[in-house]
């Protein structure tokens, strides 16, 4: 993702990432990091918002994880033993990121 979001509200964030998420352009894993802290920036959203906390539980369970622009820096042998987790872990987060990127964008989507 580029930096175009600076110049979004942050509901209008929210939407462009659910939606590349679901497009698949964008990893839950790497989603949540951007997506949870939002909860904080968007009027009428609390900390417990139960769209935003599906982000939360990602981002928690996967902190031990590095983040693409984070991997250059891991060996390349350890990388490839993590592969089997990055692979597990999009499919445990897409039982549940789905259904709550399709919610932010209901809820925020100035279009529908």
């Amino acid at each position: 993702m580029n930096n175009d979001h600076q110049k979004m509200s942050p509901e209008q964030y929210a939407v462009v990432l659910a939606k590349t998420m679901l497009e698949r352009k964008l990893s839950f894993f790497e989603g949540a990091v951007l997506m949870a802290p939002l909860r904080f920036h968007i009027k009428g959203v609390d900390q417990f918002d139960e769209d935003f906390i599906v982000f939360v539980v990602i981002e928690s369970e996967t902190d031990h994880l590095p983040l693409q622009a984070h991997r250059h820096l891991w060996n390349e042998d350890s990388l490839k033993k993590l592969e089997p987790e990055f692979i597990h872990t999009e499919e445990w987060a897409s039982t549940f990121a789905i259904k709550a990127c399709e919610n932010i964008i209901k809820r925020f989507d100035v279009a529908n």
